[in-house]
């Protein structure tokens, strides 16, 4: 209860206790309107800022779309005609409200995740300049790690994307709904992948307009995706039958669904096609 109203899940029976890890896994609203709460407005656009979120990559293309999301409480002010209350953090908590990033921003964050916390200027050009490193979320080892764990669970049984988990790789991911006035939510899943049990090797993102379901639409795109690097890369035979609901749709035997733990890719086979 907050400002009158109840602040409710998108689960209507709800998820009942949950700690950081399963909060992650299900997608659970009402974890992070509380942990928003307790971090507070002026605190949760400070560090917001600070790592970028109401600014560009710095991309070596012509134009980039810069992200949007409020820097002080003067935001809703400009933009609506009164200031920020504190009950405006709940929204951005879950990632809603006056919050729209780009999927290259996201796609550095989720980098920057995947190595020390910090992450290069994008590049499309090959210039042999060393990494910049400039780009950095500013936390610990351990609090990569449990990061990393968390994305990790969205993809193994109970996870909101089991269904798009793949056979060789850590598909450590989120989905993401992104709010449409003009129709259906649009779809979202951003991803770090890696060989099971090894460090992550590539950042995949999808974003489908209208697609409505970051889970049944987004998360399979980025799975096959990097499943088809991924095995190119370590000469894995390429399969269209890809993700773990692939399999049993095509009546495989998934006997790899649930795994925690790596895997060895070199008994695969040789040789991609």
């Amino acid at each position: 209860m907050y400002g009158g109203r109840y602040w409710r899940c998108w689960a209507p029976e709800g998820h009942g206790e949950v700690n950081l890890f399963s909060a992650i896994q299900h997608s659970c609203n009402v974890y992070f309107y509380q942990l928003g709460q307790r971090v507070g407005l002026d605190s949760m656009m400070a560090g917001a800022t600070r790592i970028g979120f109401n600014q560009r990559c710095g991309i070596d293309l012509p134009a980039e779309s810069r992200g949007t999301y409020p820097d002080s409480r003067d935001f809703w002010l400009r933009d609506f005609g009164y200031r920020g209350t504190p009950g405006e953090v709940l929204n951005l908590a879950i990632g809603q409200g006056p919050n729209s990033q780009t999927p290259l921003k996201m796609a550095q964050f989720y980098l920057a995740i995947a190595r020390d916390g910090s992450a290069p200027t994008p590049r499309i050009v090959r210039s042999g300049s060393p990494d910049d490193g400039g780009w950095s979320l500013d936390l610990s080892q351990e609090a990569l790690a449990v990061m990393r764990d968390g994305l990790r669970t969205v993809t193994q049984p109970g996870g909101t994307a089991y269904g798009s988990s793949l056979e060789y790789w850590d598909l450590m991911g989120k989905t993401g709904t992104g709010q449409n006035p003009l129709g259906p939510d649009h779809a979202w899943f951003t991803a770090i992948v890696g060989p099971a049990g090894g460090d992550p090797e590539i950042v995949v993102v999808a974003i489908v307009e209208a697609g409505e379901s970051g889970s049944r639409v987004a998360a399979p795109i980025v799975a096959k995706s990097a499943d088809f690097y991924l095995r190119r890369k370590y000469g894995i035979p390429i399969d269209t039958i890809q993700t773990l609901n692939e399999h049993y749709r095509a009546g495989r035997n998934p006997r790899w669904a649930g795994r925690i733990g790596p895997v060895d890719t070199s008994a695969a086979g040789q040789g991609a096609p």
